[in-house]
């Protein structure tokens, strides 16, 4: 990570636990990165599911119709589909 810049906070929203761990973990080990956390889809992801709202991003793959509005809903920017 750049001195002095904040890390970007990552939200992810997928309903499949293998790959959703998967992104988590990858996510992770990325310098810059923090995982503001991980939900099965966009509703829980604006619940408060993910935890720690705010995120910069959110990561949604093949989530189900209305999950991208969730997630926008809770707060993400730039969310990434």
């Amino acid at each position: 990570m750049t001195a002095g810049r904040a890390p970007l906070r990552v939200l992810v929203a997928e309903d499949q636990k293998v790959v959703r761990d998967g992104l988590v973990a990858l996510l992770r080990m990325l310098p810059g990165i923090e995982v503001a956390g991980a939900a099965v889809d966009g509703a829980g992801a604006a619940g408060g599911g993910g935890g720690g709202g705010g995120a910069a991003a959110g990561l949604g793959f093949g989530t189900r119709s209305g999950s991208h509005a969730a997630i926008a809903s809770a707060g993400v920017q730039n969310p990434v589909r």
